[in-house]
């Protein structure tokens, strides 16, 4: 049978047209899951919750400011999951893990009063080195030295060579806090099992700035916070060993005065204080918040 050609080249075009069509509309089908969504509900319920009833500001009670944007955040992402059929079981269950852990973390936030019970220890600088805790840790107020040898005296210039140490107990041979290369902090203290030496990286202190830092310790774990984040938890054993010989704290350089030394702090200490047990994340978080100017 003989066929016209032009009816030939329409026709083979139409089945060419109609597969590009049908190809087109397959690539662009997506897959619709059926996965449960009833713990994701759960979840969401209970931060939107938490989100509904409560306040930011930075009095006990109130959360960090900030805080309920983040968790905010967090509840419109798992919304989005929730309410899509796009999604499969592992992908709801990771954005239901997900906010579980921005919950945790908003509550982490809840400014508290932390107790004066178990403050050992502070320093306020207003004036003179009095401790306020009610403890009478009271201090000396000390100028840098200005010559060496075993009894330097008091001047106002202090040496350039300066390792930055914030406070210390017979330098390391107790404990010591300082900044290290990078403006991390950096722990020491000496255990029934030796020497630990911990830095805060990836966590920096900022130049020039007035910045919140802290330290805790327990058998076990080291945390180091900058302002009201927690930057690094260290797996650290060893208990703290009591010095033979009692020596005096000292702020702000490594040894007392009297026995010499040149690890000055290059810059400005305020309010140090110091507790007997370990503060929790919340805590930390308060303090910060509760002192802010």
């Amino acid at each position: 049978m003989k066929i016209d050609n032009k009816y030939l080249s329409f026709f083979t075009a139409l089945i060419l047209l109609t597969c590009c069509f049908y190809a087109c509309k397959k690539s662009t089908d997506q897959t619709v899951y059926n996965a449960d969504k009833a713990k994701i509900s759960t979840v969401v319920d209970s931060a939107n919750n938490f989100y509904t009833n409560s306040v930011e500001g930075k009095r006990a009670g109130n959360y960090s400011v900030g805080s309920r944007t983040d968790l905010k955040t967090a509840i419109d992402l798992a919304n989005a999951v929730k309410g899509s059929t796009q999604y499969s079981q592992q992908e709801v269950n990771n954005a239901t893990a997900n906010l579980r852990r921005a919950i945790i973390a908003f509550q982490s936030r809840l400014i508290q009063d932390v107790s004066a019970d178990n403050l050992i220890a502070q320093w306020k600088f207003t004036g003179n080195a009095n401790d306020a805790s009610g403890h009478n840790h009271n201090g000396t107020l000390m100028t840098g030295y200005i010559s060496g040898g075993s009894a330097p005296v008091d001047g106002n210039t202090l040496p350039t060579n300066s390792d930055n140490y914030m406070f210390s107990l017979n330098t390391y041979n107790g404990f010591k806090l300082q900044l290290q290369g990078a403006n991390f902090l950096f722990m020491t203290f000496r255990g029934d099992l030796g020497y630990r030496d911990v830095d805060s990286n990836p966590g920096v202190i900022p130049a020039d700035t007035w910045t919140y830092a802290s330290v805790s310790y327990t058998n076990g774990t080291m945390k180091f916070y900058v302002n009201d984040k927690l930057v690094k938890t260290a797996a650290v054993t060893g208990v703290p060993v009591t010095l033979a010989t009692p020596v005096n704290l000292v702020i702000g350089q490594s040894l007392p005065k009297s026995l010499g030394g040149n690890s000055y702090f290059r810059g400005a200490l305020d309010d140090i204080r110091f507790y007997n047990r370990v503060l929790t994340d919340a805590e930390q978080v308060s303090i910060y918040t509760t002192e802010q100017p």
